[in-house]
């Protein structure tokens, strides 16, 4: 399975349109989710140190 993280509705889109042309119909046989980076009430920048952190 592929985790993807995109930082906007454009991104997740986009992906979702284009992951099944790359690897294919989903599920046969790889599977996929494409999370979009919720940011914090501040709306401030988020580093991708905080981002590879967060995710172990």
């Amino acid at each position: 399975m592929f985790e993807i993280l995109v930082e906007g509705e454009t991104e997740q889109t986009v992906l979702s349109i284009v992951m099944p042309q790359i690897l294919g119909v989903y599920g046969e046989p790889h599977t996929w989710r494409i999370h979009k980076l919720a940011y914090p009430e501040t709306r401030q920048q988020v580093s991708p140190l905080s981002i590879t952190a967060h995710l172990q």
